[in-house]
């Protein structure tokens, strides 16, 4: 006889029908697979972290930093790559990478090796534009290699601008302080004065026909040397201007006639 559903269950009815839907949960509990693992375990600080994909951390707020990482004595952020970039930076319309320093540098480059220690390279910017005030726009060290390297397709490499100071300045103390190079244009193209510690005036006194100058930083074995008359001397002209004469380190310029009044003339050395 079927049973009126509005007849009230016993107890022992009610404990049999929750123990049925207690063996069928577990049992559906048993046959679904677990949910995988995740790959990598959650990022932890202060242990060693690794992990085979990208970790990636995006701020939508307008103008707000995604990541700030503080140290107060020590390096703040430290990248290290065996073969690619230790730190890259991209951005579409701002800057890649900026640094700002209160005494310090903003931006510092350094390898150890054969590498470069900092390298910039736009196709159709600047690679590296540095700017100052008074300091230096854009300093760039390296034992072994090149402390600072620019590359552009279409524009300018290295940039540097100064309103009070030097806009690129290049030294060496065995080597060459500043290279030039250019396959199929100009190598060196300078607009506005120049000026150089190897050239200067000198004057050919009354009753000579020569002068002797001291070469600042010293002659190699065979410098170029020119000088020119600074004032029009009827049938006077430059005969040789002689280096290492009459001792090393200086040299002598020589005039066609033995002058009757002062003379000035303009030397310049390459070597």
């Amino acid at each position: 006889m079927a049973l009126d559903p509005t007849t009230p269950r016993s107890r022992r009815a009610l404990l049999t029908a929750a123990a049925a839907a207690t063996a069928v949960t577990v049992v559906e509990a048993v046959a679904r697979p677990l949910p995988a693992a995740a790959t990598d375990p959650p990022f932890l600080l202060g242990v060693l972290n690794n992990t085979t994909a990208v970790t990636t951390l995006t701020n939508g707020t307008n103008g707000a930093t995604a990541l700030a990482v503080n140290a107060t004595n020590g390096i703040a952020v430290e990248g290290a790559s065996d073969t690619e970039a230790g730190i890259r930076g991209h951005a579409t319309s701002g800057q890649g990478v900026y640094g700002s320093a209160t005494t310090g540098q903003g931006v510092k480059g350094s390898s150890t090796g054969i590498g470069i220690g900092v390298d910039g390279n736009s196709p159709n910017g600047s690679g590296v534009a540095g700017y100052t005030d008074t300091g230096i726009g854009v300093y760039g060290h390296a034992p072994d290699g090149t402390g600072v390297s620019g590359n552009s397709e279409s524009e300018t490499g290295v940039a540097g601008v100064s309103v009070d100071g030097i806009g690129v300045a290049g030294s060496s103390f065995n080597f060459v302080g500043v290279y030039a190079y250019s396959e199929h244009h100009v190598a060196l193209l300078i607009e506005g004065k120049t000026h150089s510690s190897r050239s200067g005036k000198a004057t050919v006194t009354a009753g000579h026909r020569s002068v002797t100058v001291v070469v600042e930083g010293g002659l190699g074995g065979t410098p170029l040397c020119f000088a020119n008359l600074r004032i029009y001397r009827p049938g006077v002209a430059v005969a040789a201007v002689r280096p290492n004469w009459p001792s090393r380190g200086k040299i002598r310029i020589y005039l066609t006639k033995v002058m009757t009044s002062s003379t000035a003339v303009s030397w310049m050395v390459m070597d």
